[in-house]
């Protein structure tokens, strides 16, 4: 399996458009905090501020077999020396079966690298897709509100 994992910041401008069809599928947005439809320049700023902001990083996945293809993005944000909130979201036209499971792979060892001890999410109720996936990665359910469970990883 062939692995491409760039940070946005070094990004090119067709894999920023790239992200961007990703991010602006309705299935990804049905599950996201921020449900409208991001234009090219709200991304493109977005991007700019990551530049300066220590605090989030945001990384691009492509996987691809001779058969099959994924892709998607993991993020950390509000990142301190010991922990961050992570994100995670695959193209929801991905052909190739576990991206959800190698995007957890390869957020789990960047945060290693990173030297973070402890990553947490939050996660809608009503995402069940995702909360098996997080489950399988030992994540655990510290506390909830009406909407959402905010789940927490040691590494």
């Amino acid at each position: 399996m062939r692995i491409e994992v760039v940070n946005f910041i070094d990004l090119s401008s067709d894999r920023l458009r790239q992200v961007l069809e990703w991010r602006n599928q309705t299935n990804v947005r049905e599950f996201s905090n921020e449900k409208k439809t991001i234009l090219i320049d709200e991304h493109l700023a977005f991007v700019e501020r990551l530049k300066r902001d220590a605090q989030k990083a945001y990384y691009f996945v492509l996987l691809q077999t001779k058969n099959a293809r994924g892709g998607g993005v993991f993020s950390f944000n509000d990142i301190t020396n010991e922990q961050a909130l992570m994100g995670l979201y695959k193209d929801g036209q991905s052909t190739l079966k576990g991206t959800g499971g190698v995007l957890m792979e390869l957020a789990l060892l960047t945060a290693r690298q990173k030297g973070l001890k402890r990553l947490y999410l939050r996660l809608l109720k009503d995402n069940d897709r995702a909360m098996r996936l997080y489950k399988r990665f030992d994540f655990a359910i510290v506390s909830e509100d009406e909407k959402m469970y905010r789940m927490q990883k040691d590494l």
